[in-house]
């Protein structure tokens, strides 16, 4: 059952303020053209949602998460309806986050209590060095129990060539199965590693444009239902261990991105 979380004023109204800065940025560089969004309504309009997509660049985290804002604006004004990011600790850390491209580059973040109290109330910190089930822990029960999460799925930005999407990690496969969302939203992103290379602080839209391809949402039940060898897997579920589900789930779910062209 949902549950509503408490957070101060003080950090709902820094949320609203960067949340429809973020939206109003975005639909900037739509009418620009330098953004091209495929799918909006595709996005749910209710319910806990696991959003997962490619990593081409450092942006993408803001780029989704403005494209969410704008279409389901409850992420931001409702403080029972928020929406994480399972990160890498290495990266999003407080002491690490100055360092980053464009959020370090963003005036407010550089205020360092400011920024530690976004970080550690927008993020799910999870070591990519190890099997870090206590974070994996940690995300299936914040759906479970408030709201909606984010991932990145490859373990870090895509390696593959442009416009390629990495092998996943099991992670996903185990939120998708032990935290059963209402929706699983596949978000592919295309041309983001030209305008946010690596090394460079800011985007360059000039190299763009940045093409997002929002896919149907679908259900853990869908993927039961469409796939014979995934639904003998769930028909066993309480006999097998139920870690023989999360590797041909993690290659269903990457299948679907992938389809998203």
């Amino acid at each position: 059952m949902q549950q509503k979380i408490r957070i101060s004023a003080g950090y709902y109204f820094v949320r609203i303020c960067l949340g429809l800065s973020l939206g109003i940025y975005l639909r900037w560089h739509c009418w620009r053209r330098h953004l091209i969004v495929n799918g909006w309504k595709n996005i749910p309009r209710y319910g806990r949602m696991m959003i997962y997509g490619n990593h081409p660049s450092m942006m993408d985290p803001l780029v989704i998460i403005s494209i969410l804002i704008c279409s389901r604006l409850s992420l931001i004004f409702k403080p029972w309806a928020l929406l994480k990011t399972l990160a890498a600790a290495e990266n999003f850390a407080p002491k690490n986050c100055r360092r980053l491209p464009v959020i370090g580059k963003i005036p407010i973040l550089r205020d360092k209590p400011i920024l530690k109290m976004i970080t550690e109330k927008e993020c799910i910190f999870i070591d990519e060095g190890r099997k870090d089930f206590k974070a994996l822990i940690r995300a299936c029960g914040w759906m479970d129990r408030y709201g909606s999460l984010l991932i990145f799925p490859e373990g870090g930005r895509t390696k593959v060539n442009p416009g390629g999407v990495d092998e996943f990690r099991e992670g996903i496969g185990v939120i998708a199965y032990k935290a059963n969302p209402r929706w699983i939203l596949p978000i592919r992103i295309l041309g983001a590693e030209k305008v946010l290379p690596k090394g460079q602080d800011w985007p360059d839209w000039k190299k763009g444009p940045i093409t997002i391809n929002i896919g149907k949402p679908f259900t853990l039940e869908d993927l039961r239902l469409k796939h014979q060898g995934l639904r003998e897997l769930f028909a066993h579920g309480d006999k097998l261990k139920s870690s023989l589900i999360y590797a041909p789930l993690t290659k269903l779910l990457r299948e679907k991105l992938l389809e998203l062209q």
